[in-house]
């Protein structure tokens, strides 16, 4: 993943980020850093959260392609395996680490470093 905003952004910050990762820069929009820095830190998204030391091999390599910004059915074709599996190891990994959406789940990258790795 290179930018992050809200649905509910400003114009204005998607124009800013799709600016910055034209010129091979990352972005964070203003009201996503809000939310990440308001995320409760004994939430079960915290870091260190030991639901990420159990996830399988194949769930992290589709966790880390989910958070570079890649569809479901992209990753599926990427790594030659049926949409169905994909989703399953993604749904997976997501119960391991306690999270119960995307928002979630990209919180919990963003606190654990894993946000802007892609």
């Amino acid at each position: 993943m290179h930018g992050l905003v809200l649905k509910d952004a400003p114009l204005s910050e998607l124009v800013t980020m799709v600016c910055r990762i034209q010129r091979g820069f990352h972005y964070i929009g203003k009201s996503a850093m809000e939310v990440l820095s308001q995320a409760d830190p004994g939430s079960p998204i915290a870091p260190g959260h030991a639901g990420a030391e159990r996830l399988s091999r194949r769930e992290m390599e589709v966790l880390r392609l989910y958070l570079t910004g890649r569809s479901v059915s992209e990753i599926a074709i990427q790594l030659c395996r049926s949409v169905k599996t994909i989703s399953r190891q993604k749904n997976c990994a997501m119960q391991k680490l306690g999270v119960t959406n995307d928002r979630e789940l990209f919180e919990f990258a963003a606190l654990n470093g894993m946000l802007l790795s892609g």
